[in-house]
This record gives structure tokens, sequence and C-alpha cells, in this order.
């Protein structure tokens, strides 16, 4: 992975999503969040468009 990584160098987003905020990108997108520190798991809704 990091060699793949390595070669398809791009510029980085990094930011922050309130509860009840849209995230949306391509689902080819590496991405990534912290470690959940709280009690209730994380929601999430998928939806892929091709």
């Amino acid at each position: 992975m990091r060699r793949t990584l390595a070669r398809h160098r791009h510029e980085s987003f990094n930011g922050e999503a309130k509860a009840g905020d849209v995230v949306a990108f391509s689902s080819l997108t590496l991405h990534a969040t912290s470690a959940n520190r709280t009690d209730r798991p994380r929601r999430v809704y998928l939806a892929q468009y091709t």
C-alpha cells in the first residue's frame, strides 16, 4: 500500500464534520477518521453510483 500511495501523491484535505453534516467524495478516494472514543456506534449511510 505504501508503494501505491508514494506513486500517487496528491494534495490532502483535513476537515471536520459536525453531527448531521454530509460529506461527499468519490468512492475511490482514500479516507480515514480517528478512533471512535464514545460509547455509541458511528452511523454511516453509503451510496455509490456507477
